[in-house]
């Protein structure tokens, strides 16, 4: 099912951008704020071409969601445990590291980042706090993988403080 959750996670990437969800619950109300969904820039859709997406686990699903990422225009930085500089390059993308300072820099580094990890010891919470800490302001946190990598009072805290889109 690779390809269908790569699909998943590019789909929640342009909802994430697009605010598809707040469009059509706005639509369901019967309202529709055509100059609210018509920004671009911060607060509005900045588009998936250009963006820095950041790629965590470069399995199966990880590398067809950056095989689909480079094919939107996107600069793509992977990262996994077992990744080397050599696997990154001949997947078309940048070699993200395989530690957890790497993790924390690319957090720093990335537009919107991309989560394809197992649930294992060493990823149970992997993402809380610092990790979030770390993200730009406004930036996009897609997962794809077991909820429980994700600390989720840490991820509510960075939506509202860092103004973080989730999908």
């Amino acid at each position: 099912n690779a390809v269908a959750v790569a699909e998943i996670a590019m789909g929640l990437l342009l909802c994430c951008d697009r605010r598809i969800a707040d469009q059509v619950e706005m639509m369901r109300a019967g309202k529709w704020n055509k100059k609210e969904f018509g920004k671009t820039g911060t607060a509005g859709a900045k588009g998936l071409k250009g963006m820095t997406l950041g790629v965590v686990g470069v399995g199966g699903i990880g590398q067809e969601v950056i095989k689909r990422a480079v094919a939107f225009g996107m600069r793509v930085i992977a990262w996994s445990r077992g990744i080397t500089p050599q696997h990154a390059a001949a997947l078309n993308c940048e070699f993200g590291g395989n530690d957890t300072p790497a993790l924390l820099s690319l957090a720093k580094r990335c537009d919107a980042i991309s989560i394809h990890l197992p649930l294992v010891d060493s990823t149970k919470k992997l993402f809380g706090a610092e990790f979030f800490g770390a993200m730009k302001p406004g930036a996009y946190f897609v997962n794809t993988s077991r909820a429980g990598v994700v600390d989720e009072s840490a991820l509510r805290a960075a939506v509202i403080e860092k103004k973080l889109r989730c999908g």
